[in-house]
This record gives structure tokens, sequence and C-alpha cells, in this order.
């Protein structure tokens, strides 16, 4: 069996069976298969059968640790009798395996023929890298209790309809509960597929299902997510959201779809190079200057949004989630006291943070920043992004209706 026949029965067996520890093996030994390859390949219908199993092997990993992910929270909330230990389990899970949802995309990032002999040994080491942290998993793994993780078998209730066009499935819904649910969501596609129809209809050309899952999801939660079949709401989530910002979500996670199904390896070569362009610095003393003092963070963060909005999206991306500030100043340490201590000590003032930032969430990876990027403009209109951005955009969707704003 060859590497892409190879890579293509593992992703239709994770979608088959229950999951075992020994689909991590699976997975990392075709990552060993990778990594032996890159020195095998010398022409260019070598790299794109390459690149076409790479793609395959991406989604494989999305599907197999989404599944892992919500298997071990059952077990871990299920299972263990002490809720401190469980609690503690699942922090060390998630610590370990949260990083590998995006090990697919990072595989999937082959550097394309025309850089493929300067960059090919970084492609490698980004292999390596992620194979030593699946090894990580597999040790992980075989501390728990049972030593084979198995979903809860449960029968759950479905319904197929038509909501604005758009084919919904109804998980475990029930009308005497969540009819209050559905008049949002039909305002939110309505919105979606209006606003996508006005600048990038090829949204609604290659639009997949929605699976509503009425069995998870409540306030503080994901409010969506995307697998390579469907696009899971959560409306127990989501309910709250206005219909912009409901058409915002649902177009971010179709940049998933378009990312994974539709780009090219070229075009996301194109995507990253420009994120990587445009990376820049935040200077700490800058934030200090800007926080009055004795002003509380989330007042300080509420005026950054209206006085200094890059600033704004700039701390935001740096201390929430590229993390890129020290650790002493993440999260609940973050306030203007703790960064004048940490420059007083000698700290470096300049931490990595976008020059042109679209959002917080952006700063995650570019393919993140894509689709931040995408919902962004197709719910709220192109003129709340960058000119920058929008051309990058307008790179990679010629058609889509913004071009006569980057004059």
């Amino acid at each position: 069996m060859d590497l892409v026949a190879r890579v293509a029965h593992r992703f239709r067996l994770a979608n088959q069976v229950p999951f075992r520890t020994e689909a991590v093996k699976r997975i990392q030994a075709d990552l060993g298969v990778f990594i032996e390859n890159v020195k095998h390949i010398v022409t260019e219908a070598d790299h794109a059968r390459v690149e076409k199993a790479a793609r395959v092997w991406g989604k494989d990993v999305k599907e197999t640790f989404s599944s892992l992910r919500r298997q071990l929270s059952d077990v871990t909330e299920k299972e263990i009798a002490d809720p401190k230990k469980a609690e503690r389990q699942i922090e060390a899970w998630t610590k370990k395996i949260y990083p590998l949802f995006n090990a697919g995309s990072e595989v999937s990032m082959i550097p394309s023929w025309e850089y493929w002999p300067q960059r090919k040994f970084e492609w490698a080491r980004k292999l390596a890298d992620i194979a030593e942290a699946l090894s990580g998993v597999i040790t992980f793994l075989g501390t728990l209790k049972r030593k084979k993780i198995d979903p809860l078998v449960h029968e759950r209730t479905e319904e197929i309809m038509q909501i604005e066009g758009f084919k919904v499935m109804l998980v475990e819904y029930d009308p005497t509960k969540h009819a209050e649910y559905l008049e949002p969501l039909r305002e939110g596609l309505k919105h979606y597929r209006q606003r996508a129809a006005g600048v990038l209809p090829i949204l609604l050309r290659k639009a997949i299902p929605f699976e509503l899952r009425f069995d998870k999801g409540g306030v503080g939660s994901m409010l969506a997510s995307y697998s390579s079949t469907a696009i899971q709401v959560y409306p127990l989530s989501s309910m709250s959201l206005s219909p912009k910002d409901f058409a915002k979500t649902i177009a971010h996670e179709m940049g998933h779809y378009l990312w994974e199904s539709y780009l090219s390896g070229d075009m996301q070569n194109f995507w990253n190079a420009a994120i990587s362009r445009d990376s820049g610095t935040l200077d700490l003393r800058e934030v200090v200057d800007a926080w009055r003092p004795g002003e509380a963070w989330y007042t300080f963060d509420v005026r950054m949004r209206d006085e200094n909005p890059t600033l704004y999206l700039q701390i935001q991306a740096a201390e929430g989630f590229a993390k890129t500030v020290p650790r002493e100043l993440r999260e609940d340490n973050w306030s203007r006291e703790n960064i004048e201590a940490y420059l007083a000590k000698g700290g470096s003032p300049l931490v990595k943070a976008p020059k042109t930032p679209i959002t917080g969430y952006a700063a995650t990876n570019p393919q993140e920043a894509f689709c931040e990027a995408l919902g962004l403009a197709v719910s709220f209109g192109p003129r709340v992004l960058h000119p920058l951005i929008r051309s990058w955009l307008s790179t990679l969707f010629p058609e889509i209706k913004i071009a006569r704003l980057l004059a």
C-alpha cells in the first residue's frame, strides 16, 4: 500500500472504529513515513504525492484527537470518583493533547516545490517535534486506569431539516426544551447567507452541513467547531450571539474547511509567509504608559479597544493567545504593577506580536488568522480589516468583493 493509500485508509479507520491508544501509535508510525520520505522527494511528482498524503493525514489527526478529547472527558468526569483527581486528570491531558490539535495543519503546510530544497529540513524538524509530542501522549495514555478508551454507548436522536437553505442536523433536540433556540439560529444563518453571497459566494457553493448539538455546550463553552464533514454548533452556548456574531463564527469555521479542502499548498504558503512577515514586537513600556495607575485590567482593556485598537489587539495576542509575554506576566499576573516590576528586574521590554493584528485569537497560528480574517470580512464587512489583510484575502480569492476598497 503506497503512502497516499495508507494514510487515506487510516483516515477512514479513524471515523469507523472506537478510539484506542494504538490509534496514536499508528498516527506516529505514519508520521515516521513522512520523515523517511523527505530525502526521497526528488521530483515534483514525488512532492505532489507526499503533499496529498499530508493533507489526508492532517484530517486524520484532527478527527482522532477530537475523538480522544471527547472520550477522555467522559472517562475523567464519570469514572474518577475523586473530583480533585478528576480535575487534575483533565488538566494533565489537556496540556499534553491540546497542542496536537494543530499538528495535522502543521504537517499539511509542506513547503511548496519551489522552496522545497531550502525548506525541506525545516519541515522535517517540525515533523520530528510532533513525533516526540505523540510519544508523550502515548506515555500519558498508559497512565490511565483504563488501557482502552471507548466512547460511551448512547443512541443519540437525530433529526434533519432545512434552515435558510442549509442542511441542518438536530442532535438530541427536544422541542419541549429547545424550541426557543431555533429562531436565533435562523436569524444567524440568514445573516450569514446574505453576507456570504455579497462578499465571498464560494462559502455558499462549498457549504457543508450543520450539526446543532443540543447534547453539548453551555455558558462559557465552545460556540462552534469544525470537523471534516460538518460544522458543529452548540446552541446552548451560542444562543445569546447577535446575528452578526453568529455569522462571524460560522464564517470562521467555514474558513477551516476552505483551508483544508480548497486552498492549495502554494496558497497556504502565501498566507503563512504573509503572517510571518507581519511579525513584530509589542513594547511593554508602551503598555505601562497607556495604563493608568490603579486602573483595573478590565477598564484598561475596554478603554484601549476604543482609544488604541492596534495596541489592544497586540496585547490580546501576546498575553492571551500567542502567549509571547514572559510566563510571570501571563493571565492572572497581567497588571501594570507586575509589568513595571518585571521591567525593573531587567526583563526585556519587547515581546513578539503582529504588526497588523486581526484579532487576539488570530495570533494562535496562521490558519486561525485566516479564519478570523474571513469571519470578520464576511460578517462585519471588509472595512473592519486593515487594508493589508484585505489585500491578502484578495490574493487568495480574486472574486472576493473588497477590491474596490484597496485603493
